[in-house]
């Protein structure tokens, strides 16, 4: 899911007016990422409950990212399109991050790390064709 955010997002990038002001989070943005921070801080208080932080408000955000992906593929107004996108980039960031703090986010891309497994398995593996 991650992934086919930041995939959309850079296919997506051009529609971003670049004009040097703020981005605007949407009300729901807010909120979802807010939910999302706040349930993460109080889960991680408790060091049992790590692996809960991956569901409540953590699997709400990464189902709202597949519902916003959706949402891109169908035909909008532009304005409508924009928030979408914006929503999507500010939610990618919150889930990112929680990510981070749990040591789950690689530190390179998605892209980066298939073609480095790519390539390590021709390195090892020569006589297989792919």
């Amino acid at each position: 899911t991650l992934k086919d955010c930041q995939d959309a997002l850079l296919q997506l990038q051009e529609e971003i007016p670049n004009d040097g002001k703020p981005a605007r989070t949407t009300p729901d943005a807010k909120k979802c990422i807010s939910k999302l921070r706040n349930e993460f801080q109080v889960k991680m208080s408790d060091d049992l409950s790590t692996s809960l932080i991956l569901t409540g408000a953590f699997l709400k955000a990464l189902k709202l990212v597949n519902n916003l992906l959706t949402m891109l593929k169908k035909k909008q107004q532009k304005q409508q399109r924009l928030l979408v996108i914006q929503f999507l980039k500010e939610i990618e960031k919150g889930v990112t991050k929680v990510l981070d703090v749990l040591g789950l986010q690689p530190p390179c891309s998605y892209n980066e790390v298939s073609g480095f497994t790519y390539y390590t398995m021709l390195r090892f593996m020569p006589s297989v064709k792919f």
